[in-house]
């Protein structure tokens, strides 16, 4: 896969360079390549999706996602990781006819969500571009597939406690001094709650959650 490809020699180049290579023409080039790459593959899982008579199935695209979600979540480095990866998983997840399973919801919010989180809840300044990309891909996560937050883990507890992540990165949202993400983030708020109560999940969630 050409894009892992460009990943690795990304990492190599930063083993021997350092931090220098940030100023290399040939990082910028490689960034440039990886972000074609990931363009190519989501306009050629929107045809396929979006074509009523393509043979496209969940498998195929869970095929295309999961190599480069692993490759994000097994960077070397943090500074290494793809902001355009995050967009790339909401630009999936926005698709008007796409209709996922809880599988590759998982698959991405394993590879994506949970590392992201780890990058960004020490402060409010570090990583701003994945910062500002996260909050985007949680509002449509918790948007179009709510009901899919309950259900992130076979295990019970292990998708109660991935639950818990969703909501800390809520909070944590609505802390940050950055006026558009603590807006944002209480937008998901109201939104979360609202489809609480409206499938039920009243008593599960303010049980669970009302302190935190």
């Amino acid at each position: 896969f050409l894009y892992n490809w460009v990943s690795k020699t990304i990492e190599e180049n930063f083993l021997i360079e350092g931090g220098k290579i940030f100023l290399s023409k040939s990082f910028r080039l490689l960034k440039i390549l990886r972000c074609v790459i990931l363009e190519i593959v989501f306009l050629y899982a929107q045809n396929c999706i979006l074509d009523e008579t393509s043979l496209f199935i969940h498998e195929n695209l869970k095929i295309l996602i999961q190599p480069i979600c692993l490759d994000y979540k097994n960077s070397f480095s943090p500074l290494l990781r793809e902001v355009q990866v995050i967009y790339f998983c909401f630009q999936i997840l926005d698709l008007p006819k796409i209709d996922l399973d809880v599988e590759l919801i998982s698959l991405i919010f394993n590879l994506i969500f949970i590392p992201t989180l780890e990058m960004i809840k020490t402060n409010f300044e570090d990583f701003p571009d994945i910062r500002k990309a996260f909050f985007l891909f949680l509002e449509k996560l918790v948007g179009k597939f709510f009901l899919f937050m309950f259900k992130l883990d076979k295990d019970p507890i292990q998708s109660e406690n991935a639950f818990k992540l969703v909501i800390h990165a809520i909070i944590w949202g609505i802390k940050h001094p950055d006026n558009t993400i603590c807006i944002q983030s209480l937008e998901i708020c109201f939104y979360l709650l609202n489809s609480v109560e409206k499938e039920n999940f009243g008593n599960y969630f303010f049980s669970k959650f009302f302190k935190q």
